[in-house]
């Protein structure tokens, strides 16, 4: 395994596995292979840019969703040199570049969208939804606005969810 700062390549065909709980920051990781995460591990994959050329990523498969937790982070500064494709496609940085396949299988969730049942006001850090979600600690939550100013919005992180009354504890004041 490459160290910090490095590049992972994975070449045609390879079938890696990726077992690690936290990957070092690479500077690139390229697959042309396929390059899959351990089923039920948790793993932390890091990374300045991904290039899925011709090749594969999978988290979990369809029909047996990932049982573990899998987070990808991406790093570094928007002056870093970018993903180039074939030196005719540029493809940014801090990025996942997908010309090849990406498949994320992860549980089932429920719901998609509620409403708010009671006012949100700037500062609060609980809102009260809709009861019995499967709204879990760390889901990503959009409030969106009910005037004409469509900019006025706000997301917050998920600190808890108490099914029987709706309420939500954010992870910071709206």
């Amino acid at each position: 395994m490459p160290a910090e700062g490095e590049n992972l390549v994975i070449p045609t065909g390879r079938n890696v596995e990726l077992d690690l709980k936290e990957t070092p920051i690479f500077d690139k990781i390229e697959i042309n292979g396929c390059l899959h995460f351990k089923q039920g591990a948790d793993i932390h994959l890091r990374a300045k840019k991904i290039l899925i050329r011709g090749g594969e990523l999978y988290i979990g498969e369809r029909g047996k969703p990932f049982t573990g937790n899998a987070k990808i982070s991406l790093f570094g500064k928007r002056n870093e040199e970018t993903i180039s494709i074939d030196n005719t496609i540029e493809a940014g940085s801090k990025i996942i570049a997908n010309v090849g396949r990406l498949n994320l299988f992860g549980k089932s969730r429920k719901f998609k969208v509620t409403r708010l049942v009671a006012p949100a006001n700037i500062g609060d850090t609980k809102i009260t939804v809709g009861k019995n979600l499967d709204l879990v600690k760390g889901d990503r939550i959009g409030l969106a606005p009910t005037g004409l100013e469509y900019d006025k919005h706000d997301t917050r992180n998920v600190e808890s969810y108490d099914k029987g009354t709706g309420v939500i504890t954010l992870d910071k004041a709206l």
